[in-house]
């Protein structure tokens, strides 16, 4: 069930090193699991969680017996990304020497890119106001998509432009909201 997991999942020792990770973790990190297998789990965080500040962190996260946060991680080609990280600590078993470090982490890590990017997106909306603006960021998306497409199958590409007058002075008189309901009108006219 791990393996066909959506969330990267992973497990380090007792010292922070990756003992087990799920494809959706590799995928996520950019590396292979052979390639993990064995590291610290410290390469994948940003340059001010390593050295002491790991250890703190992890410490506390022994103390807590788990821990979940925001933090920012870095792949395989140095690029830093947001993800939500929750831990558990299980603490190895008290038979095992005192003196050692023992037990293990278990992390489920969730990208946060597309919900970032979604957020941004929400965010230049509500500072427009635009159905239209929405519908500019749409129509860009799938004509780029149906030219690739038709590049590939050698088919043709048409694109209707219609011109609807005096919308932006309209727009500017009466609001977005009027400027919306013009827009939708005409849409189902069209259809």
């Amino acid at each position: 069930l791990a393996n066909a997991a959506a969330q990267g999942m992973f497990i380090c020792d007792a010292l922070g090193v990756l003992r087990w990770v799920n494809p959706a973790f590799c995928a996520l990190c950019g590396y292979t699991s052979q390639e993990l297998i064995g590291r610290p789990s410290s390469l994948l965080l940003p340059l001010f969680m390593q050295g002491d500040s790991y250890e703190e962190f992890r410490l506390r996260i022994r103390q807590w017996q788990g821990w979940d946060g925001e933090l920012n991680g870095r792949n395989k080609l140095g690029e830093s990304f947001p993800f939500w990280l929750t831990l558990q600590y299980i603490p190895g078993s008290e038979q095992e020497d005192p003196g050692t470090l023992t037990g293990f982490y278990t992390g489920i890590v969730t990208d946060l890119r597309t919900s970032r990017q979604l957020e941004e997106c929400v965010l230049h909306l509500s500072r427009t106001g635009s159905l239209s603006e929405l519908n500019r960021i749409l129509v860009e998306e799938r004509l780029t998509q149906d030219i690739r497409q038709a590049e590939r199958s050698r088919q043709l590409v048409a694109v209707l432009h219609v011109d609807l007058r005096r919308f932006r002075s309209l727009n500017e008189k009466f609001g977005y909201a009027v400027g919306d309901w013009l827009l939708m009108s005409q849409l189902q006219r069209l259809q």
